[in-house]
């Protein structure tokens, strides 16, 4: 009953209003049953539920307590809200100090699990957004590329997965900070080596279509990864030689059509030889702000030049008399009288 929902979270706002209680809360999972609520159309629900994450975000002591299970629950929490509102994601990245905080804990950090959503977290806070920016500048700042790469080789199949899609979202930087970061501390042995297709694991892989496939899903983030790598020029001459085989090879025995489609973009990405945002758009923005106007099509130019475009055929009249031929056409068709239209 909707009476019952409203004096539940009006009763969890005063019992989160108090410090000692807010962490018995965390710990308990009291959280994401709060964020399960954030789908309430109700404004008194929706009113006090702000408060009560209000009071929830009052501290940091939940993800950096000793105890294993509250930071466990602490983390789900935030990745559940991070999830389902942008503007807790902007609250993350707003004071410049929280993405740190949480890196450095998840640094710390020796169970696998609180590792992956960890890291959920931060990609959920760097993928999308105007202050993807920010956060990416705040992570870059305090190397989370090297705490990527370490994660990535771990042996936990999901802590991979979820590495590899935090270091894909550093590399896709315009200014290749990330990318430079990633070919200073060795890491292109590493794409290398996950791009062999001999210990694939499948999974199911949502693709953003709505249609799903049957992939490994861990394949799907290392090609992205490849092509944002391969934006930078050094890590481009690194990756040409083994890269090109490795690639060659997913697209004559990979059984899946997008995984063919990003093999073959990577294909492409190692045989440039600039940068993709560089070239030749820079040039062709400076001959269009030098005032020359740009190529215009005429209508000649849709015909072949042997040929000349066919004045229009006129539309064929009818007469008014009757026809004297025996086609069908005249005798169904009715003689009109000149008064009458036709």
């Amino acid at each position: 009953m909707l009476i019952v929902r409203q004096r539940s979270v009006a009763w969890a706002v005063e019992l989160l209003s108090v410090g000692e209680n807010r962490a018995r809360c965390v710990a308990a999972g009291f959280v994401p049953i709060l964020a399960g609520m954030l789908r309430e159309k109700d404004y008194f629900i929706r009113e006090n539920l702000a408060l009560c994450f209000k009071h929830l975000a009052e501290g940091k002591i939940s993800v950096a307590s000793q105890n294993k299970t509250l930071r466990k629950n602490a983390f789900e929490a935030l990745e559940a809200l991070a999830q389902m509102s942008h503007l807790v994601r902007f609250e993350l990245v707003k004071e410049g100090t929280v993405l740190k905080f949480l890196l450095m804990v998840i640094n710390d950090e020796t169970d696998q699990w609180i590792r992956q959503t960890g890291l959920e977290v931060l990609s959920k806070c760097i993928s999308g957004g105007n202050y993807n920016v920010q956060a990416l500048e705040e992570l870059l700042a305090v190397n989370s590329v090297p705490t990527a790469i370490r994660f990535i080789q771990s042996p936990w199949r999901n802590l991979q997965e979820s590495a590899c899609r935090f270091l894909c979202l550093l590399c896709i930087t315009i200014d290749i900070q990330g990318k430079k970061d990633f070919v200073m501390i060795k890491g292109i042995p590493i794409i290398l080596k996950l791009l062999d297709l001999t210990d694939e694991q499948l999974c199911l892989f949502d693709i953003a279509v709505n249609t799903h496939f049957l992939l490994p899903q861990h394949h799907i983030f290392e090609k992205l990864l490849l092509l944002n790598v391969a934006e930078y020029p050094v890590a481009r001459k690194e990756l040409f030689q083994d890269g090109l085989v490795a690639l060659r090879e997913i697209i004559k025995t990979s059984t899946s059509p997008l995984m063919k489609k990003r093999a073959k973009q990577g294909l492409q990405q190692l045989h440039f030889d600039h940068l993709p945002h560089q070239f030749p758009y820079d040039k062709m923005d400076k001959i269009y702000l030098r005032g020359t106007p740009k190529p215009t099509r005429s209508l000649q130019d849709s015909y072949p030049p042997t040929q000349s475009p066919s004045p229009p055929s006129k539309s064929p009249s009818y007469s008014t008399k009757p026809s004297t031929s025996s086609s069908p056409v005249s005798i169904l068709k009715r003689p009109t009288s000149p008064g009458k239209r036709q």
